[in-house]
């Protein structure tokens, strides 16, 4: 299990398209999290202390609930407004 170049993890493109299509959806929020698990260079497999993904492609449910905060601020955020 390793690092992985950002570049190759996290395609900017499709997250570019997939937001666009969000924003064509009313009352719809886009929720980015790259940037909890990559910085601008590398995508982490440990993010303090914990294992981040299950697999190549799945996030592990130790590092997926320790995102919940993150989660529930946009989502409150978004019902708010």
């Amino acid at each position: 299990v390793c690092d992985t170049p950002r570049i190759t993890a996290a395609n900017d493109d499709i997250a570019a398209a997939e937001r666009d299509v969000v924003r064509s959806v009313p009352g719809a929020t886009y929720v980015d999290l790259t940037s909890q698990f990559c910085d601008q260079t590398t995508c982490h497999v440990f993010i303090n202390g914990k294992l981040a993904y299950r697999d190549r492609h799945h996030l592990a449910t130790p590092f997926a609930e320790s995102l919940e905060p993150v989660v529930e601020k946009t989502v409150l955020r978004q019902v708010r407004s």
